[in-house]
Order: C-alpha cells, then sequence, then structure tokens
C-alpha cells in the first residue's frame, strides 16, 4: 500500500545525501506508524544504529506538537529550514501533512506532548 510514498521518500533521502554530499548508500533498515493521541509525546531520543533518519507526515493539524530538534546540530545547519527564529537551543518543524523531515540519526529530537483531540500520525524511517 505504501509503495509509491516509499519510493518518493527514498527518492528525498537520495537527494539528500547529494545535497550533503555525505558518503552513504542508503538501505532502509526499519519503519513504523506514530500514533499520538492527546497526552502523548515522544522524550528526547536519537537513533544510534543507523545514519539517516526520516519522518513523514500523514496526519497532523495546527495544534499538533511540532518535532523539535536539540543541538548538536551544526553540520546540519544549512539542511534544516527553520519556520520563525533559528536559536541554539532548538529547531522545530510544525507537523503537517505530507511534510518530510530528513535528518542525521544522531541528532537528539522530541514530539511536545499533544494538546489536541485529533490524533497525530507519522511515518518514521532508519537508514544504514
Amino acid at each position: 500500500k505504501f509503495k509509491k510514498l516509499n519510493d518518493w521518500i527514498m527518492k528525498q533521502i537520495d537527494t539528500y545525501i547529494e545535497e550533503t554530499k555525505i558518503v552513504f548508500k542508503p538501505r532502509r533498515i526499519e519503519s513504523w506508524f506514530n500514533i499520538y493521541k492527546k497526552g502523548d509525546f515522544q522524550e528526547i531520543h536519537l537513533h544510534h544504529n543507523s545514519i539517516l533518519s526520516a519522518v513523514y507526515f500523514l496526519k497532523a493539524n495546527d495544534k499538533s506538537s511540532p518535532l523539535i530538534f536539540r543541538p548538536p546540530f551544526e553540520d546540519q545547519r544549512d539542511v534544516f529550514k527553520t519556520e520563525g527564529i533559528c536559536t541554539n537551543t532548538s529547531i522545530e518543524y510544525t507537523a503537517r501533512p505530507g511534510r518530510l523531515v530528513v535528518f542525521r540519526s544522531y541528532v537528539p529530537h522530541c514530539v511536545g506532548k499533544l494538546k489536541d483531540d485529533e490524533d497525530r500520525i507519522t511515518l518514521a524511517y532508519n537508514y544504514e
């Protein structure tokens, strides 16, 4: 069911690799759904066993919790396209259906507590 979407995401992964000039031949090692209900959150974490990670927003609205990145993201500065003010403490991406965020797996990230009654659903991917 997700072949067309997964193929598109793989093309975006290839574009990321090309634009950041990292030497890496990606192989998806895992992917999963995240379904957040009111009150759910994800604490700060990173993905030790992969090189790149990605999040695709399937369902969200204006009140959905953002995807938040914490330092160190020094080598990602030119890749992240921030909304609003970028500080050295965090970078946030608004949850919008159809948005894909690709990032280095070692960058700490989290999701704040969902305050809305509508579910926030994402697909997540890790590549090695």
